[in-house]
């Protein structure tokens, strides 16, 4: 399902694109022109770029559209909240993050109420003038 959404950009791509954005011919209307200043055709694009990138770094073939769950995966995996991730990807809830990618969300199986302790002594801490 096609969704039109804003995305958060993370300072990374900003900035790739700032410099590829330098590189670009003045007056370049598209972000990533073909030679003739035209669009990218994107089978041309898939056939051309992105499966001979994808075998010489030794992967297995995969469409331009599994990058998303690639993007999931490291998110998650890295501990940020299910619920952005989810926002990012177009979902209206968090049953799809879970479904799929619950296996990469960080400290999921942690029944401790480490992250929770820590905020409650961050907090008396505050509230005694420690901090």
């Amino acid at each position: 399902m096609a969704s039109y959404r804003d995305i958060d950009m993370l300072d990374p791509l900003f900035e790739a694109l700032r410099k590829h954005r330098q590189e670009v011919p003045a007056g370049t209307t598209y972000v990533f022109p073909g030679k003739t200043g035209r669009p990218l055709e994107v089978n041309n694009l898939r056939n051309r770029v992105w499966y001979p990138a994808i075998g010489a770094a030794g992967l297995r073939r995969r469409t331009m559209y599994q990058t998303r769950h690639t993007f999931a995966s490291l998110m998650l995996g890295h501990g940020e909240d299910p619920l952005w991730v989810a926002r990012m990807l177009g979902h209206t809830g968090l049953d799809m993050i879970f479904k799929h990618y619950g296996k990469f969300i960080r400290n999921r199986s942690r029944k401790d109420g480490g992250r929770f302790l820590e905020g409650l002594k961050e907090a008396e801490a505050s509230a005694n003038g420690k901090v």
